[in-house]
């Protein structure tokens, strides 16, 4: 064999100054490896996202040939565990040392030796398994994170001892004939020659495995399109058949449309957006497809249409067939004659509705109860903030209710968690039916909750608020399994100005009436009074 190696540094690593003892190729097992460390052992690593985004299938091949050159088995094994790409391994590994409880077991300490190597940041590590073989690995680093291991094995790194492996095939009953055979397959490699062979080997899993990353190669197009645009709207105008090609790319919608918002072209990726066919579209305008809250937005158009601007961009909404919500993010670039009149538009439309979703569901985490999606306490702060400046420019009042649910500590321990839990969802529903759209109900915690009443007129405004839900917490409320419990309410009440200008001292003070109203037998409001904090 003639075949030759090359690697980074162009060094040329040839078959005969490789081995000190080459395989015997024809007799390699057919097996692929298996998992080989114990998987959920392992934590999630931070990489699995990107992991995802890589294929690994086409390195099998790579693999099978680099097998059938120089007889060392690869394998690319996540850090979970998970084998992403193999080539066929040593039949003495595979029908011999994995199959027996006793020898497995050294094959694992072997496995878990490299992986722990890898793992504190070595670059190269290698580990003789106590049956008598040699495994390497050596990370596999994509944009600065380490997402797998590249292991081969298992080679000799000198011939190996007749009187070690005779010992080993009496002491774990293996046939001695078929034994032997399957160590006399086993190459012996010059142990000098190892990191050329990793180095070898990882970098063409580096490259093959950034090779994969449409995702982000279609990120960076997707960055520079708008001004490919740009600089060819006249070319694109003159060539159709370019213009077609860069409007079929998979990954953007794209369209063109004339100066009264009709579509001229559509391409694929916009047909799915959107849910309809590229003839039902040419027959629709944009606003017909617009959410009726953005079609304002469409103010654009008619800049564009007068010669303002050339370009725009914005995040609008559209409505697809079956009727649900697709947030895009629209860019579009205009194409004037040579009087500068506009022809058409051309606009790149990418699909952000995940995008929105993520961000919608952070937002919720943060200013929301996850229990009863009510404001949070960092949310209530803001809304207080708020209702005392509308207050103000009215010249009106506000009033802050702290509110303590009356037996809601009998139920949670009598009925469970999750009766005590739906209890306080349907509280919170309760709460909101009585109040109006510009008051706030928050939860602090527990059985706590807050209102905040905005812009009241009089203080009778706030009794019957009160009053109201005094009343609706009173009555009865059917939990899981049909339990019925009963419950009250306790408030306490401040008004701002006259209690306070501050958000915190507002709620402090509305705590020392509430407590007050639970001291005079609960189920009752009271207001803030000095009186309560001398007492």
């Amino acid at each position: 064999m003639n075949n030759k190696l090359s690697i980074k540094n162009e060094t040329i690593v040839t078959l005969e100054n490789l081995f000190i003892n080459a395989p015997r190729l024809e007799k390699m097992s057919s097996a692929p490896l298996e998992i080989f460390w114990d998987a959920e052992a392992r934590e999630e690593t931070n990489n699995e996202r990107l992991l995802e985004l890589i294929d690994f299938s086409q390195m099998n091949s790579l693999f099978e040939n680099f097998l059938a050159v120089t007889g060392l088995p690869v394998a690319i094994i996540d850090l979970n565990g998970t084998v992403r790409a193999s080539s066929k391994w040593q039949r003495l590994c595979m029908e011999f040392h994995r199959v027996n409880t006793k020898t497995l077991q050294r094959c694992l300490e072997s496995d878990r030796s490299i992986y722990e190597q890898l793992e504190v940041g070595q670059s190269f590590s290698s580990h003789q398994c106590k049956n008598g073989l040699i495994d390497c690995a050596s990370p596999i680093v994509i944009d600065g994170h380490h997402i797998a291991n590249l292991f081969i094995g298992q080679f000799f790194i000198q011939e190996p001892n007749p009187e070690f492996f005779g010992q080993q095939q009496q002491r774990f009953g293996f046939d001695k004939k078929a034994y032997f055979d399957a160590i006399a397959e086993v190459p012996v490699i010059y142990e000098e020659k190892l990191p050329i062979i990793m180095s070898l080997l990882v970098g063409w899993a580096e490259q093959l495995a950034l090779h994969t990353l449409s995702e982000k190669r279609a990120l960076v197009a997707l960055e520079s399109v708008e001004q490919t645009v740009k600089e060819r709207t006249e070319q694109l105008r003159q060539n159709n058949e370019e213009l077609q090609q860069f409007f079929n790319q998979p990954f953007i919608g794209m369209l063109t449309v004339r100066c009264d918002k009709k579509p001229i072209s559509v391409n694929q990726r916009f047909c799915e957006m959107v849910g309809y066919s590229r003839e039902e579209l040419l027959n629709l305008t944009c606003d017909d497809i617009t959410h009726p809250d953005d079609v304002p937005l469409n103010i654009y158009h008619a800049q564009a249409l007068r010669g303002e601007i050339d370009t725009y961009r914005m995040e609008k909404r559209y409505i697809h067939k079956d009727g649900h919500i697709v947030y895009v993010d629209l860019a579009a670039n205009c194409v004037r004659d040579a009087a500068g009149n506009l022809e058409y538009l051309v606009g790149m439309i990418q699909d952000i509705t995940e995008r929105k979703a993520t961000e919608k569901y952070i937002h919720q985490l943060a200013f929301y109860d996850p229990l009863t999606q009510l404001p949070n306490r960092r949310l209530l702060h803001d809304r207080i903030k708020h209702s005392m400046e509308i207050t103000r420019r009215a010249g009106n009042q506000m009033a802050v209710m702290m509110l303590d649910l009356d037996k809601f500590k009998i139920v949670n321990d009598s009925l469970g968690h999750a009766a005590g839990d739906e209890l306080l969802r349907q509280v919170a529903n309760r709460l909101k039916n009585c109040l109006r759209e510009s008051d706030t109900v928050a939860r602090l915690g527990g059985d706590e909750f807050v209102v905040v009443l905005e812009n009241i007129h009089a203080l009778h405004d706030v009794v019957h608020v009160a009053s109201d839900i005094i009343e609706v917490l009173n009555c009865p409320f059917t939990l899981l399994q049909n339990h019925e419990v009963q419950i009250g309410v306790s408030i306490g009440i401040t008004l701002y100005p006259k209690h306070g200008h501050d958000g915190d001292i507002l709620i402090d003070k509305a705590d020392v009436a509430l407590y007050q109203a639970k001291h005079t037998g609960r189920g009752r409001f009271a207001y803030f009074s000095e009186n309560f904090i001398a007492s």
